[in-house]
Order: structure tokens, then sequence, then C-alpha cells
């Protein structure tokens, strides 16, 4: 019982992270040209991240990893295959990781790239802590590595690594 209001207490706070930032909506749905339906959300940048306190810091990553644990219990006994879930692959690959590591993970590549100040926190604990996992857990599991990207290609505006 505690541990799903902890849980439930996280998302919560996942969610007021864009009012305590100062930004109007959380989430907004949309059409596209297709006629298909699109929602979109605020994504905190390294920007908003050094504009937060402390504990705003924390309850983001609080929420993010609540949001990871309800997907991984929605999907319940028969989770979707590593390969074709992003929830599997960062539940895998932060396994063992705690919120302080997360938290430092994100501290020191503001750090080390000053000029990433649009890059996402979520790339950086991407490409920082999730992907050099990936290959190994793949091997682990005696399929063919490959490289997954997070988000699309096309963003973000400025590189992550140069």
């Amino acid at each position: 019982m505690k541990e799903g209001l902890l849980k439930l207490l996280g998302v919560a706070l996942l969610v007021a992270m864009p009012f305590a930032l100062g930004l109007n909506k959380v989430a907004s749905a949309n059409t596209n040209n297709a006629g298909i339906e699109t929602v979109t959300a605020p994504q905190v940048t390294l920007k908003m991240w050094q504009d937060s306190t402390q504990n705003e810091r924390y309850a983001f990553l609080l929420g993010f990893v609540s949001m990871l644990e309800l997907e991984k219990e929605w999907q319940g006994k028969k989770p979707v295959p590593f390969r074709q879930s992003l929830i599997g692959t960062w539940s895998k690959a932060l396994d063992g990781v705690t919120v302080k590591q997360m938290y430092e993970t994100v501290e020191n590549h503001i750090k080390t790239n000053p000029g990433d100040i649009n890059v996402t926190v979520l790339q950086v604990l991407w490409y920082d802590m999730v992907q050099p996992k990936v290959n190994d857990i793949l091997a682990a599991e005696k399929t063919k590595p490959r490289t997954r990207h997070f988000p699309p290609k096309t963003s973000p505006k400025t590189p992550i690594h140069k």
C-alpha cells in the first residue's frame, strides 16, 4: 500500500514539474496532416534543470522512475519483449542505479558539456546511462546488438555529444 502511494506521489510530482518550471501546459493533443492524433508534452531541458531547485530535480527523476514502474506493472506478467519496448530497455539498463546516481549523471553532463543547454534531461540519461548498456543486455540475451536512438535523430537542435 505504501509503495503504491509513493509511486502515485512520484507521478504527481512529475506532472507538477512543468508547472513549477513556469510552463503553461502539461500536454496537448493535436491532429497532424494525416489526421492522426498526436500528444505533445513539454520536455525538461538542461536549462530548465539548472533553473530548478534540487528538490524539483529529484522530483522529476522520481516521477520518471515512477512512470517506468507504472508501465512495467501495466504490462503485467507478459511484458513486451526487450527489443520492442523502451520501457524494458530503460528498466534493464537502470537496474541497480539509484536516483542519486541519475542526478549526478545529469549534473556531471552539465559540467562537462556546458553548451548542451537545449538537450533534454532524458536524452542525457539515455546516452550517458542507458545506451552504453543496451548492447551488453542484448548480447546477454543472445540477440544481435544494435544502436537505439532516443529521441529520433531529427532532435535535438544542439548535439548531445560532439
